[in-house]
């Protein structure tokens, strides 16, 4: 099956089946609720977060904002990396919500989860094979797990398209002393799906940097970091309300998905051209 990406409405136009992962609060939670009333009504959301008390409250917000959305949310920690785990994802996923793969146009999912390390510490510091394992399980082993199952889930034959965005950051490309896991684990990760665009040239991929947003993360890093100079940064982004809202950041991420122009792979900062 084929389809024109090019046209505006190309990405938003479709029945979806929408996957985010960390969906129970920040970014995650404000994409959920901001794209429920941008794909058509006929889509389903799936919503994976460790917190599912929290997932539901954002199913409840979102069928609040556009009455008659699907959501099914599943309790999901990225950090597991037990194969059963993500091989009974998406059984479970068309078991409650009564469909099938083969029942969208389109397949997108948002690689939103992940966690800072420990910021506490300089690179001289990092001993604890369980800090730097559950960092990477985390934010990369995990994650690599997860879009194999839903590649294999979505074939080419079953949707028209497919859609895979990734939530980055600046720390991808610029070095932060004590935050030495996080920026390779990010670094690791526009890797990952720069690779996917090449193997994989008709699935959209983007490397979305979504700039500081005040979220419950930043807080935690303006508290933890424990380089100086980098946690004085985190500071003034508070105090000084530079931090972006996370609907701020979100709406420039709608614009790029909509306008569908962007190179396949690419990084994309909120704050470039586009």
């Amino acid at each position: 099956m084929t389809t024109d990406l090019s046209q505006p409405t190309g990405i938003f136009g479709k029945r979806t089946c929408c996957v985010i992962t960390g969906a129970s609060r920040g970014l995650g939670r404000t994409m959920a609720i901001d794209f429920c009333s941008t794909f058509p009504p006929d889509s389903l959301f799936v919503l994976l977060s460790r917190d599912v008390k929290k997932l539901d409250g954002v199913k409840s917000e979102m069928e609040a904002k556009s009455p008659g959305t699907k959501v099914v949310t599943k309790q999901f920690d990225q950090s597991n990396l037990d194969g059963d785990v993500y091989g009974s994802l998406f059984e479970y996923v068309f078991g409650q919500a009564g469909v099938g793969p083969g029942d969208f146009e389109q397949a997108m999912i948002v690689h939103n989860a992940g966690t800072v390390g420990d910021p506490s510490k300089y690179i001289r510091e990092l001993s604890d094979p369980g800090l730097v394992g559950g960092c990477f399980d985390m934010n990369i082993s995990g994650m690599v797990l997860l879009n194999a199952a839903f590649l294999q889930t979505f074939p080419s034959s079953s949707v028209c398209s497919r859609v895979v965005v990734a939530v980055t950051s600046l720390s991808a490309v610029m070095p932060m002393r004590t935050w030495s896991l996080y920026c390779t684990a990010k670094a690791a990760r526009d890797m990952f799906f720069r690779v996917l665009a090449l193997e994989e040239p008709e699935v959209r991929v983007l490397n979305y940097a979504p700039g500081p947003c005040l979220t419950e993360m930043l807080s935690e890093a303006a508290r933890k970091t424990k380089d100086p100079e980098v946690s004085k940064r985190f500071h003034a982004l508070l105090t000084e309300k530079t931090a972006l809202a996370p609907e701020t950041s979100i709406a420039k991420l709608i614009q790029i998905l909509s306008t569908n122009t962007f190179e396949s792979g690419a990084h994309i900062d909120y704050y470039d051209e586009i």
